[in-house]
């Protein structure tokens, strides 16, 4: 959470600002599997409103996580996919899930990973 001016106090909380909550992690790994339209989404995360889902793909589209497509087309086809940023990120999320294996006898997955390869140098730096 940002402080009282709006400025994170680290990189790694920023980052981890834009990826939490109830749902954000459920639809990034949704769209993690391919792009999705909005209906798609909806039915794939049951017990989530129309209302909470657009503003949390509105959140997500703003952190430059989510590429919101329209097409003119009647009735509208809105699809939704992650984006480069998102897919340079997922080195953080994927060690962050837990999906690693973890390192031989110590049950951790960061001795056996390159943590934060992928990243962008602004939240790599705390690594």
């Amino acid at each position: 959470m940002p402080y009282q001016d709006g400025v994170y106090g680290c990189p790694v909380e920023a980052a981890l600002h834009m990826i939490s909550g109830k749902w954000k992690p459920r639809i990034i790994h949704e769209l993690f599997r391919g792009t999705k339209r909005f209906g798609e989404l909806q039915r794939l995360l049951p017990g989530i409103s129309r209302h909470v889902l657009t503003t949390q793909l509105r959140e997500l589209e703003t952190d430059n996580i989510v590429e919101r497509t329209v097409y003119p087309t009647v009735p509208p086809k809105v699809e939704y996919r992650l984006t480069d940023f998102c897919l340079a990120f997922i080195d953080l999320i994927w060690v962050l899930s837990g999906c690693s294996e973890p390192a031989a006898g110590t049950g951790y997955a960061h001795d056996s990973i390159s943590v934060g390869a992928g990243l962008p140098q602004k939240i790599r730096v705390c690594f």
